[in-house]
């Protein structure tokens, strides 16, 4: 071994180039701005995946909801259709309660008529007798 390679040995760490060395300074940035590249990756990936969490949270919710809606939809819509027949039984029993009443109505006229002839029959015969 001589002197000149001992030296350049010692000192030959700078006939290595920069991006070569194991530990250099660019080296070490580039790792520096890999790891703050990832930690800004993560950052966003976390906020895109918290963001897909809320709005999924949100489709949930409104798939809910629009579950409520058509159940309740069928609820309303039972509710009017018993409403319908009741009042459909409502209308029958109406019409039939107008007609029983409009027979009854004919049949106390007729018996008011009848009596009415019968009161001028009575009054008919009461003159007769007493003029004859």
């Amino acid at each position: 071994m001589n002197i000149q390679s001992t030296q350049t040995g010692i000192s030959g760490v700078s006939d290595i180039p920069m991006d070569e060395r194991p530990f250099s300074r660019q080296s070490l940035d580039r790792t520096l701005t890999e790891i703050r590249s990832g930690r800004r990756l993560e950052k966003i990936v976390s906020t895109i995946e918290s963001f897909l969490h809320s709005q999924v949270t949100r489709l949930d919710t409104a798939l809910k909801e629009c579950n409520r809606a058509v159940e309740n939809d069928k609820i309303v819509q039972r509710i009017l259709a018993e409403f319908e027949l009741e009042k459909q039984a409502w209308e029958v029993n109406r019409q039939a309660e107008i007609l029983r009443l409009s027979a009854a109505g004919e049949e106390l006229i007729r018996g008011w008529e009848q009596l009415e002839d019968e009161r001028r029959k009575w009054s008919d015969q009461g003159s007769n007798s007493s003029t004859g």
